[in-house]
């Protein structure tokens, strides 16, 4: 038996139009978070591959590929999840901190030097990701972050994620994996 059910309905009872873009990232799986790089909370912009699904007609800077460009006005439900594989050499602080945030441009030009991009202050997910047992033996442990939120956007405006990793280098080293991805929903 087949049952339809139509989640994504208005005030009024009409469905609302729901498209999606879905995006991977671009950078390597097995790309390695460096303490020149990633290891004190340094900021890196996640990077997405050709989407796999693009109903939404969303844009990509061809310069730059850590930005997605919104192409109407609307309310978006945007998710970005990261996930890290670290290695420990043995340590009570072998622990990996990931934090993602949102960052806006209202008024994105792609002919500018630069544009000014705002970090959202409600667009902040973190979480220990990886956490090793504190009895001094190594182990490999997968774990991430993820941000879900609703965004009043308009046409025109640019967004990108910032994904950040704290640890300490000395002991634990720490690489993103599969499970890395980028969703954008437009639901009204």
């Amino acid at each position: 038996m087949k049952v339809e059910v139509d989640i994504f309905k208005g005030r009024d009872s009409t469905p609302v139009l729901v498209s999606q873009f879905d995006a991977h990232p671009s950078i390597t799986m097995g790309f390695e978070f460096t303490s020149t790089g990633f290891g004190d909370i340094t900021n890196h912009f996640l990077s997405f591959d050709t989407p796999s699904i693009n109903e939404l007609q969303i844009q990509q800077d061809s310069s730059n590929l850590n930005l997605i460009i919104i192409p109407s006005n609307g309310i978006y439900e945007i998710t970005c999840n990261s996930r890290v594989v670290s290695t420990s050499s043995g340590n009570n602080n072998a622990r990996v901190g990931l934090t993602i945030k949102a960052l806006i441009c209202t008024d994105y030009d792609v002919n500018a030097e630069s544009n000014n991009f705002v970090e959202d202050a409600h667009g902040v997910a973190s979480n220990y990701s990886t956490r090793h047992k504190n009895t001094g033996q190594s182990g490999i442990n997968e774990g991430g972050v993820s941000l879900t939120r609703l965004f009043d956007l308009q046409e025109g405006a640019a967004m990108r994620f910032g994904l950040s990793a704290k640890f300490n280098t000395d002991v634990v080293s720490a690489e993103i994996i599969n499970g890395t991805f980028l969703i954008v929903k437009k639901i009204s």
